[in-house]
């Protein structure tokens, strides 16, 4: 989304709209559609991850962009996102004299196995792994196999690369891929493919 109005020298915020104050008022607005907005039963957040304005100290910028994303596991939640966003941001908009410009990309589907893939994909991963977790916690994680589930049910799920807390996060800054597991899961899918041979 895209705040923006007249800069303006910091000594004088009289003469312009703050697009910074106004930014901050919609970041912290946004946080109601979760705790406000949504069924407590359906899971959803919503995550300002970029936030660009201003160049100079001593200046109220002209523009603000702020990024982020919204998930959920309810068709009906993520639905409802979208207007929920472009209500708040509008209002404040109104209320400081900003103009607010929101973009707003509809992306992925929730991911959903079907059930008789997981019970062969479980089968195959007996033969290999020690411990198999057939029921692990949702994650609002994205995942473009979601696509592919929608027109073909399968069964998507991970092989595991070691417990988060010795630097095995997904997308962070220190994750290291562990190479000992590579041999797991060529032995998991050679499975799998041998399973399937066998129906």
């Amino acid at each position: 989304m895209e705040v923006s109005s007249i800069g303006m020298h910091a000594a004088q915020p009289q003469k312009g709209v703050d697009v910074i104050l106004t930014a901050g008022h919609i970041l912290v607005a946004l946080q109601q559609i979760s705790a406000r907005n949504t069924d407590p039963l359906d899971a959803i957040v919503v995550s300002a991850t970029q936030i660009h304005g201003g160049d100079a100290y001593h200046v109220l910028p002209n523009k603000v962009t702020i990024r982020g994303t919204v998930r959920a596991f309810s068709p009906d939640a993520r639905a409802a996102a979208e207007p929920a966003v472009r209500r708040i941001v509008e209002g404040i908009g109104l209320s400081t004299g900003a103009q607010c410009k929101v973009s707003y990309v509809q992306q992925y589907p929730t991911l959903i196995n079907s059930q008789s893939a997981a019970r062969s994909a479980e089968a195959a991963g007996s033969s290999v792994f020690n411990k198999i977790e057939t029921n692990p916690p949702q994650t609002m994680i994205v995942e473009d196999f979601a696509f592919m589930l929608q027109d073909r049910p399968r069964c998507y799920g991970w092989i595991g690369n070691e417990p988060d807390d010795i630097g095995r996060i997904l997308h962070s800054a220190w994750f290291d891929f562990n190479d000992e597991a590579l041999p797991f899961g060529a032995s998991y899918f050679a499975s799998l493919v041998e399973a399937r041979r066998n129906i």
